[in-house]
């Protein structure tokens, strides 16, 4: 591991001077830190947090399956993101950010005549970090120990209008939907080569494109929903610089367009107990200009829910994994557990969900969330 920051300087330089088609610019292509190009969806909900996601294509809210039909009102969810590395520690004296806040998603239902009308918004793709670390010293060694920082912002945002209505006891949907990409990279040498100093990348984008979804009773205690997505093609820009190598120049890219989708299922055991699972996927998405695909990506998860009928209070619980090939972190298990509280047009929730991965035979890391929600009817 130690090796590889040695080599960080001439991978950094060779990024520049090679065909900017072929590979991933630095930093993303040097310091092997970063997810990029894979990511694991986020809950945009509380209750889809505690539940594992195993609620994801249902069609009890919009995010995932425009079939939802939500009563009048509006739901916000704020996100408390932390992500634990274990795998450097392993080989560095290391320090990172406790975690940051931001938002998960939030809808605004007015149905107009028998027709749902959402408006939805949520960041599927969600990754903060914050740290920094330095190299253990070594007793047989006269260099001095290296220290370095690094972060990095990978979101993208996604906004839709649903439209939605019942159809011989089934209900069906569709949506148009705005996703913006936004991702910033930085890694920072702050002590250790002659000539220390920051690699920064930074690229964005945006395009349209659609869902279409369906939630359909198929026995007396048996929903089935599930959803298709197209998500478009983005072209991005940026700006990479390099100050080792006085280094300053756009940068451009174009993720490929692709589908995912996938099915839920929720048994009503009896009126307080409901059991729920899902399987989903994704096709791949080349990264044409940065020389990287992100694989096919595969998922399940199941939940369970209790709530007495007439009390305020509901349990909820969920587990799953995720698998995607090609990228650094391909598989992560999913952990979940929620809570919920009801009074008149107002609900509260509060779920956390915890994935765990490796990388290359690392430690095991962790990305915790911990995801609020408040639910106004009116």
């Amino acid at each position: 591991m130690r090796t590889s920051w040695w080599l960080l300087c001439a991978a950094v330089l060779l990024a520049t001077t090679s065909d900017a088609g072929a590979q991933l610019p630095a930093p993303l292509g040097g310091a092997g830190l970063y997810p990029f190009p894979g990511a694991h969806p986020g809950p945009a909900s509380a209750v889809s947090a505690g539940l594992g996601l195993s609620d994801r294509w249902l069609g009890d809210e919009p995010f995932d399956n425009p079939a939802a039909g939500p009563a009048r009102g509006i739901m916000v969810a704020p996100v408390f993101q932390r992500v634990k590395r274990q795998d450097l520690p392993a080989d560095y004296d290391y320090d990172e950010i406790q975690g940051y806040f931001d938002l998960a998603g939030g809808w605004l239902s007015l149905p107009v005549r028998g027709i749902g009308v959402t408006l939805y918004a949520f960041e599927p793709v969600l990754r903060l970090e914050d740290a920094t670390f330095v190299t253990r010293q070594d007793p047989e060694q006269v260099l001095p120990p290296r220290a370095f920082s690094a972060t990095s912002s990978a979101r993208e945002l996604r906004a839709g209008l649903a439209l939605s209505h019942v159809w011989r006891g089934a209900r069906f949907g569709a949506a148009a939907e705005w996703t913006r990409r936004e991702d910033s990279y930085d890694f920072n040498e702050l002590q250790g080569t002659p000539q220390p100093g920051l690699s920064h990348l930074d690229f964005s984008g945006d395009g349209v494109g659609f869902q279409v979804g369906a939630r359909v009773p198929v026995a007396s205690a048996v929903v089935l929903g599930g959803a298709l997505r197209y998500v478009p093609s983005l072209g991005l820009v940026g700006r990479q610089t390099i100050e080792a190598a006085d280094l300053a120049q756009d940068v451009s890219a174009r993720r490929d367009a692709g589908w995912d989708g996938g099915v839920s299922a929720c048994w009503t055991v009896s009126d307080a107990f409901r059991v729920l699972a899902s399987v989903g996927g994704r096709t791949a998405q080349a990264w044409e200009g940065f020389g990287v695909s992100a694989g096919r990506e595969a998922d399940w998860s199941a939940g369970l829910e209790y709530e007495e009928p007439g009390q305020p209070w509901a349990f909820r619980l969920g587990l799953g994994q995720e698998q995607q090939d090609g990228v650094p972190e391909p598989r992560a298990g999913v952990y979940a557990l929620g809570l919920g509280w009801k009074a008149d047009a107002l609900r509260l929730d509060l779920g956390v969900l915890r994935r765990s991965f490796e990388r290359a035979g690392k430690a095991t890391s962790y990305d915790d969330r911990v995801v609020a929600g408040a639910t106004i009817g009116f």
